[in-house]
């Protein structure tokens, strides 16, 4: 990780970082330190500017991942990393690794809670479109008898019979699908 951040500071950043130290005016150091801050672009850390105990700036880092938020780290003067002329200093570099990995065990984590929902709500929404089908057939199939098959047998007392029993039938069959839709209505909600 030290290797990395180093690689990441342009030799000019370290000329500027040197220049930073030498200086004793605040408001110039102000200047040079945004100057750093604007030219460090180092994944997974934002710089910012930290006031040592004689109330001179210094370059910090903050990870990322880190539970320090840079407000704190100012407060309690304990930085992830910080940068001086000399070098990079890490705080708690196996701490920090650990950091990530459980940011990314918690992202995988999220993700499979997530691709998991989304298949349930899939197979829930299969289910629904399965009893709107069953049921919008069984309408048709009630009204076909309703509309054709029983006034074709007029008259026909026997057949008449067989229809209305059919009817019943599919009348029954209707409300047990009407039911099944009311309750995964519910359960959606």
């Amino acid at each position: 990780m030290k290797r990395n951040i180093e690689n990441k500071i342009t030799s000019e950043v370290f000329a500027k970082i040197v220049e930073l130290e030498k200086e004793r005016n605040q408001e110039k150091q102000k200047v040079i330190a945004k100057e750093i801050i604007n030219a460090l672009d180092i994944e997974d850390f934002t710089p910012y500017m930290a006031y040592d105990n004689e109330g001179d700036i210094f370059i910090a880092l903050n990870y990322d991942y880190s539970s320090n938020e840079i407000n704190n780290s100012l407060i309690t003067q304990k930085h992830d990393i910080y940068i001086t002329s000399d070098g990079v200093y890490i705080n708690d570099e196996l701490d920090l690794k650990q950091l990530k990995e459980e940011y990314n065990e918690t992202i995988k984590e999220q993700y499979n809670e997530s691709l998991e929902e989304a298949k349930n709500i899939c197979k829930e929404q299969k289910e629904f479109d399965d009893i709107n089908e069953k049921l919008e057939f069984f309408n048709n199939q009630l009204m076909n008898l309703v509309n054709f098959q029983r006034p074709k047998y007029v008259g026909n007392y026997e057949k008449i019979i067989k229809i209305d029993e059919e009817i019943g039938k599919v009348e029954e069959i209707i409300k047990i699908y009407e039911n099944k839709l009311k309750i995964k209505n519910k359960e959606k909600i």
